[in-house]
């Protein structure tokens, strides 16, 4: 059994975690919701708790949504709760210690130093109210790579960290009719290298200083097609970045489902200058897709891929990811191919629903 927040696709990597857990362990999902929603979901038990908001003061559920918390997960054999510094974390580990029932919590990016930089003092005095006791009482902490882990552990140093990697698979090969599609679809020639960056638009992933970047790049057969979710930064802002660049760069809005999986199996690059990504499910699945990556040194999964060359790696001056840039709209067809195929055949032996399913279950023995 997992328990989480609003289970969301504009959450992003979150969710993909969340889904990802549920479709492997077999679990069923208690989601904490601030309303009911409109239809029933699969394999899902709605709370509605009302706006679980960033409050030391509150350092449990409300009552009415603490009782359906515990029962929803009365049979529960361990229970898995996602995030931190929100009262269902507190609420979970008192039912689960009362009932002797081990639990894990997963991380999410959420002990990563500059993250516990924003909001300081509500983080700290949560986890001083009672968020470090259910921390460091869980049976593991768990993590998706060995940065994140290595970065969060001066938090909370008495709790028991481990790694869980979430299962990143490639959608079904059709590449061939996938790119027919997305270079019809984007109005570009059918034989134009396609560079792709999909995530939320927040100023922590840096989207409209990576399409300046490209811009000034001038690239003379590579397109870049922008794809994501508003978050910090709103749609009409990225927009008007896009007007102010050249014709290689494309917009896509969201990409979920059936059109995401096209957009990946049609691409010939991924990029992603993100400030910080914790594991960064993206590049992840492009890694899976057997794609050369653009990528920054934020990228804790880098860490977990030493030695393995998955494209291109910038500093962080955008001057750098303008080179990056030229360099992949000059690379060879083979060099790119090569790289793809070392990507892929890594997030084959890492990021593999087996992979994922023997780590669990190697976890839940650990807690038993």
């Amino acid at each position: 059994m997992q328990v989480c927040i609003e289970p969301e696709e504009t959450q992003g990597g979150l969710y993909r975690y969340v889904t990802d857990f549920a479709a492997v362990a077999h679990a069923g999902t208690v989601a904490l919701r601030r309303a009911a929603p409109p239809h029933p979901r699969p394999g899902e038990i709605s709370i509605v708790a009302g706006t679980l908001g960033l409050t030391p003061y509150r350092r449990h559920l409300p009552v009415l949504p603490g009782k359906a918390l515990a029962d929803a997960i009365k049979n529960a054999s361990h229970v898995v709760c996602h995030s931190l510094y929100r009262g269902h974390v507190t609420t979970l580990a008192a039912i689960c210690r009362t009932r002797s029932v081990p639990y894990s919590i997963v991380a999410h990016g959420m002990l990563d130093p500059w993250t516990l930089s924003r909001f300081r003092w509500l983080k700290e005095t949560w986890l001083r109210r009672g968020g470090r006791q259910a921390i460091e009482s869980a049976s593991h902490l768990l993590f998706t790579t060995s940065r994140e882990m290595e970065k969060a552990m001066a938090a909370v140093p008495g709790a028991r960290p481990a790694i869980l990697r979430p299962a990143v698979t490639p959608f079904a090969d059709r590449r061939e009719p996938a790119r027919r599609a997305a270079r019809a679809e984007l109005g570009i020639a059918a034989d134009a290298r396609l560079l792709i960056w999909v995530g939320r638009f927040d100023r922590m992933k840096r989207p409209l200083e990576t399409i300046r970047a490209f811009a000034r790049a001038r690239p003379t057969r590579t397109v870049l097609a922008v794809a994501g979710f508003p978050a910090t930064i709103t749609e009409r802002k990225v927009r008007r970045e896009l007007a102010n660049a050249d014709s290689m760069v494309r917009y896509l809005g969201p990409v979920t489902g059936k059109r995401r999986a096209t957009i990946f199996s049609a691409a010939d690059g991924f990029v992603s200058f993100s400030f910080r990504e914790n594991f960064g499910y993206s590049f992840a699945e492009a890694m899976a897709h057997g794609l050369p990556c653009l990528v920054s040194g934020g990228h804790d999964l880098l860490a977990d891929v030493s030695g393995h060359d998955v494209g291109w790696v910038a500093g962080s001056a955008t001057d750098c990811w303008s080179e990056c840039f030229r360099a992949f709209d000059a690379a060879s067809d083979d060099m790119l191919a090569g790289i793809g195929q070392r990507n892929a055949a890594w997030a084959r032996d890492h990021l593999s629903v087996d992979h994922m399913r023997q780590s669990i279950a190697a976890l839940m023995r650990a807690a038993a």
